[in-house]
């Protein structure tokens, strides 16, 4: 049911659409860090090469290092789901967290903004991902 609603359901009209997830929309945001539920932490030298967009329209547009991915998402409240996600696949060095972001940002069940920064929370406290607003618009048509 949930993967369904996610693919086929309409998306929802802008009046339902909260002030706080307005603020998320439309805009490119940088991974900072993620800090796992066991001490342990990811955390890109680059934040500009891993970003993430949620277009008002139900769209995901990622830059995950070298590589491109998007997909669909749907927040309802402060949960937030996504659809199949696609990638390129392209190699982009030993020192890339391509894989770890993708692979967290996939997990994330639970988003909130504090102090201007996007937070996605990991399912069952396993960790956080902490994003901030990208300081150029200048740079949205190269995370693109």
């Amino acid at each position: 049911r949930g993967l369904t609603a996610i693919l086929y359901e309409p998306p929802r009209r802008p009046s339902e659409v909260t002030a706080e997830q307005r603020a998320i929309l439309d805009a490119d945001w940088e991974w900072v860090e993620t800090r796992y539920g066991d001490g342990s932490e990811a955390k890109p030298t680059d934040p500009a090469r891993y970003r993430v967009r949620f277009a008002a329209d139900g769209a995901l547009v990622i830059r995950a290092d070298c590589n491109r991915a998007g997909g669909t998402y749907r927040i309802t409240g402060s949960s937030l789901a996504f659809g199949p996600l696609h990638s390129t696949m392209a190699a982009c060095g030993a020192d890339s967290l391509a894989p770890d972001f993708l692979r967290d940002l996939q997990a994330a069940a639970v988003l909130f903004l504090r102090q201007g920064e996007l937070f996605l929370d990991l399912p069952f406290d396993t960790g956080t991902m902490r994003l901030r607003r990208a300081a150029s618009a200048g740079s949205d048509e190269e995370s693109r």
